[in-house]
């Protein structure tokens, strides 16, 4: 989004930055010389009085649910003051709770400059309405064209010839010209501008209808200017989409993920939650060390600020922690720095690993039961994986074979290889009928370890 050339930028439920595009850094430079950071307070920029408090009312508006779209100046006079459209639109979880604000903003100070001009003289009139590149034309209150532009024109597929004159309903399907219809008797009981949109041929476009009004307050004509606001409503729908990829990948993972600032966590997902045994609620606020045992402390500070010295320290380890019952579960841990309201903080993501880690406690303790058992029996016992084709010897097998420990278990071809000619065929069809029958054998055979000797 950082290639778009509509400012955009999101806001926490105070205001704080989360996410701006490269655009909106631009124009907050231009209009207030500021320099704005994620985690810091949108309106803390805003120096002009009457600004900040209008944009803390458009929020405030959002915050409660309701879509705000407003048109106004903005800006230091002696920077940049422009005239824009800015869209405010609530974002919510997965629950329904409204949890920031996402904000598109459109410069639209040539239009409004073109409508002064519209309203005052009808002289520049046709030389202006052709400038912009969007859709502008004025009519009577019952519809009959008075002015249009090339671009509606050539949109349309006529001349601007063809359509002056001519009511505006003539060009719409009648259901289209019925629902505008529907929007100027509004205009006109409300002497108000209304700004409405209409799709078309996969295009949205947003119309905004203005009434020009004679010395008695009667209107006498209305003009109407149309954007396509396809662009815009694909950023809305990324910024949607961002937003919920995002929250899927923190709520719905397995993982734990947690936030510290400093020393303090200052968030936590669900996971993480039920890992520790406390609810998120609980977490915010604690101290990393609340979730470490005394004697490992030390080790957990060192890796802590060793990881905010040197970014080449090693971020992935295994590490032991309290849960809120004071029973230790085992956890990996992956980690790096990020920034969080315009300070370093350790982001940390953390997977339970206390049931593998359990498995092979209990596998180490199996196979040294094993291996000291075939030690005092003389007996030594082999795996073969059917589908893998791979063979594992006991400890055993290697001492009884003559075999060094780092040497290879070869193939069964080979294997066979080490028993009597005139015992290989019937070791080899017991195995084949195990393998295809799945039936056991229990035979007394010859064979020869590595060094030749006969067992």
């Amino acid at each position: 989004m950082d290639n778009l050339d509509t400012p955009a930028f999101c806001l926490d439920t105070e205001f704080r930055y989360t996410f701006f595009n490269q655009t909106h850094i631009q124009q907050m430079k231009n209009r207030y010389n500021a320099d704005i950071r994620i985690g810091e307070c949108h309106l803390n920029y805003i120096y002009i009085k009457e600004d900040r408090e209008r944009a803390k009312q458009n929020l405030e508006k959002a915050l409660s649910g309701e879509e705000v779209i407003v048109r106004e100046y903005s800006g230091d006079h002696l920077l940049s003051r422009q005239y824009c459209e800015v869209h405010h639109k609530p974002m919510k979880n997965s629950d329904g709770a409204i949890i920031g604000i996402s904000v598109l903003v459109r410069n639209i100070t040539d239009m409004a400059f073109i409508l002064e001009k519209l309203y005052s003289s009808e002289e520049n009139a046709r030389a202006l309405i052709n400038a912009p590149n969007e859709s502008v034309f004025m009519m009577e209150p019952e519809g009959t064209i008075l002015y249009v532009n090339e671009t509606m024109a050539s949109r349309l597929g006529y001349t601007v010839e063809e359509m002056v004159g001519k009511s505006t309903y003539h060009f719409v399907t009648p259901d289209v010209a019925m629902r505008r219809k529907t929007y100027v008797d509004e205009l006109l009981r409300t002497k108000k501008p209304i700004h409405v949109l209409d799709e078309r041929n996969g295009r949205v476009i947003e119309n905004n209808l203005y009434p020009v009004l004679n010395s008695s307050g009667e209107v006498t004509r209305i003009a109407i200017y149309g954007r396509d606001v396809t662009k815009q409503k694909e950023i809305e729908r990324e910024l949607r989409e961002s937003e919920e990829k995002y929250r899927t990948v923190v709520e719905k993972t397995h993982d734990g993920i947690v936030i510290a600032l400093g020393s303090r966590l200052v968030f936590a997902n669900e996971a993480f939650a039920k890992m520790s045994g406390y609810s998120t609620d609980e977490l915010i606020g604690m101290d990393y060390l609340d979730f470490v045992p005394e004697e490992k402390g030390e080790e957990m500070v060192k890796k802590f600020e060793t990881r905010y010295a040197d970014d080449t320290a090693p971020h992935k380890y295994e590490f032991e922690l309290l849960k809120k019952d004071k029973s230790l579960f085992i956890v990996e841990i992956s980690a790096g720095l990020i920034e969080f309201k315009g300070k370093p903080a350790d982001l940390v993501v953390m997977r339970d690993i206390s049931p593998r880690k359990r498995a092979e406690e209990v596998q180490t303790r199996t196979i040294s039961l094993l291996n000291q058992t075939q030690a005092i029996t003389k007996l030594g016992g082999w795996d073969y994986n059917l589908i893998t084709k791979e063979i594992q010897w006991t400890d055993e097998v290697y001492k009884i074979l003559g075999a060094k420990s780092d040497f290879l278990p070869m193939d069964f071809e080979h294997a066979f290889d080490l028993y009597s000619p005139e015992d290989a065929p019937i070791i080899k069809a017991a195995f084949n009928k195990a393998v295809t029958e799945a039936i056991p054998y229990d035979i007394e055979l010859k064979f020869f370890r590595f060094d030749g000797t006969p067992i």
